[in-house]
């Protein structure tokens, strides 16, 4: 009996788009992560061989092509985390408009390979940052939240009693949006390494204290990042 399910427009003859590269690349990042899972899974039970053994894995790892490898699994994870954030949506019924695709779709791509840029720093210079590094970072975003706080806290001061059109206008105008992104980017970093410090005082137990800097950390990259894409939908 002849099979009349539909198929799927051929590839060749498909006008290619935002949303199709995005559609195409969801699948590939997932045929990559379920293998990037699995050499997870033996990279962890290789411990079991022992230190020397290991060390050839480590040797590996720290190479050109071993940091590679691991900035294109951090991307993988990173783009499909936003691709199914973007099905989530338009499994709601929204951003079907073809104008909304296209921001979406950008998102995505861009939004994926800033994540695996910030999750690499954070990775190796946040997590276990040292002393003398978190100081330098520290008076730097300081130094640059400055000017930034004034230029907020004078435009908010302005406009947080004004009606919604007064408001929506501060934020649709593209340089406001873009100093304003600054300002919570810059403001976040600074207020985490900030409440860092405070953790190393005050918290004894390092598993505790890790567990709570990875959390300070993670927030102080998902809020910030979860605002500006909102706010670029204005």
């Amino acid at each position: 009996m002849e099979d009349k399910k539909p198929l799927s427009p051929h590839i060749q003859i498909y006008r290619w788009h935002i949303s199709s590269l995005v559609s195409i690349s969801h699948r590939i990042t997932g045929i990559i992560n379920i293998l990037a899972i699995t050499l997870i899974c033996f990279w962890s039970a290789s411990l079991l061989l022992g230190e020397i053994n290991y060390h050839l894995i480590n040797y590996f790892l720290n190479s050109f092509f071993g940091k590679f490898i691991v900035l294109a699994l951090t991307w993988s994870f990173s783009f499909q985390a936003l691709s199914e954030i973007r099905h989530l949506i338009m499994d709601l019924g929204y951003g079907f408009e073809l104008k909304i695709t296209k921001i979406s779709g950008l998102i995505v791509i861009f939004g994926s390979l800033i994540l695996t840029i910030v999750f690499y720093l954070l990775g190796k210079f946040f997590l276990m940052i040292n002393a003398t590094k978190k100081w330098i970072f520290l008076k730097v975003s300081g130094v640059v939240l400055v000017p930034l706080m004034i230029w907020f806290i004078l435009n908010f001061i302005t406009i947080y009693d004004q009606d919604y059109f007064i408001v929506l206008n501060f934020f649709i105008n593209p340089l406001s949006k873009f100093l304003f992104s600054l300002f919570i980017i810059n403001a976040y970093f600074f207020s985490a390494l900030s409440i860092s410090e405070v953790f190393e005082d005050y918290i004894k137990n390092d598993k505790i204290k890790n567990v709570a800097n990875r959390l300070l950390y993670l927030s102080a990259v998902v809020i910030p990042l979860i605002t500006i894409i909102l706010i670029t939908r204005l």
